[in-house]
């Protein structure tokens, strides 16, 4: 049987952890496995005080992965540096979500939000390239965005728009 002084003490060491910034379930989980395998219990009571603990998380809504999806995603579309949705998707999928949230939560977003970031990745990278001209510029904006993780239809009709080509 745990005690409840350490269960007390466990979740006010984990919500700490959780107050200051968004965190998902894979991150509490993974800080809470570290902070019980100091503490001296059988192997089941450290899974069930980890449990227990990410449940009273999960009630207070203090760790929530599909409203952290959403934050990161809104916070993505208002950001000015941008990003693709596939590197939207990675970062998420990094993070331990769930492949349906991150679905649903891209799904979301309109169908102009890889070319309008695109588009902003475009005209900070022209400035370094001013230089530049022709083949040798539209080889260097193309291969940069793709690298970026912009869908390659999106990246040339985006630098064919920029160059003129279109």
């Amino acid at each position: 049987m745990i005690e409840d002084r350490i269960k007390q003490q466990v979740y006010s060491k984990i919500f700490n952890f959780v107050a200051g910034i968004p965190r998902t379930n894979k991150e509490v989980r993974e800080r809470l496995q570290r902070y019980v395998s100091k503490i001296e219990l059988d192997e089941g009571e450290k899974e069930t005080l980890i449990a227990e603990t990410l449940e009273m998380l999960n009630q207070d809504c203090t760790i929530d992965d599909a409203r952290y999806a959403h934050d990161y995603v809104v916070n993505s579309q208002l950001s000015t540096k941008p990003r693709s949705l596939y590197k939207i998707k990675q970062f998420l999928y990094k993070k331990g979500i769930p492949e349906k949230i991150i679905e649903s939560e891209l799904q979301q977003v309109s169908g102009s939000f890889d070319g309008a970031n695109a588009q902003k990745d475009l005209e900070k990278l022209s400035r370094r390239f001013q230089k530049l001209e022709g083949f040798v510029l539209r080889n260097k904006l193309t291969s940069h965005l793709i690298r970026k993780g912009y869908p390659s239809d999106v990246v040339y009709n985006v630098v064919d728009t920029y160059l003129g080509v279109k």
